[in-house]
């Protein structure tokens, strides 16, 4: 019988580091079965302030058209925000979180520019997201240094 070299490698390499063998393995599964499976937002800052030193994000729309797409063949409800401040999108994410969610996951997109810490509303104004676990957030961002 014929071996490949991977098999005999893995076959004689110990299990010191506790690994579980794939069989031994269990998947936890999140629940991804509801009509709607759930909100996915987009937030695209795309023009910003001239006195915030950000340029624009040309080209993003096709990023926003093919999250929509995406997200809408695989049963979400989308929502598209374009060109928000800071405190608009802060307010937009308090807003859904008031909302009834009879859906199983949430998404948000945010594609802007980047700091430390953050990304940019439209304003040059820092945003800051606190994220829970039951959320996945997708950030296409272009870091971006402010020139002094």
């Amino acid at each position: 019988v014929r071996q490949s070299m991977t098999e005999v490698a893995l076959s004689k390499t110990p299990n010191s580091l506790g690994v579980p063998k794939i069989n031994e393995y269990k998947i936890n599964e999140y629940k991804m079965s509801s009509d709607p499976r759930g909100a996915c937002v987009i937030i695209n800052n795309m023009h910003f302030d001239k006195s915030s030193g950000l340029s624009p994000r040309r080209g993003s729309e096709v990023d926003v058209a093919c999250l929509d797409e995406v997200f809408k063949w695989l049963a979400f409800t989308v929502e598209l925000h374009t060109d928000k401040t800071a405190v608009e999108m802060k307010e937009i994410l308090k807003e859904l979180s008031r909302r009834e969610h009879s859906g199983d996951c949430f998404v948000c997109c945010i594609l802007s520019h980047d700091s430390e810490g953050g990304f940019f509303g439209t304003d040059g104004q820092v945003c800051i997201l606190n994220v829970s676990n039951d959320s996945l957030f997708c950030l296409t961002t272009v870091y971006y240094t402010r020139q002094h």
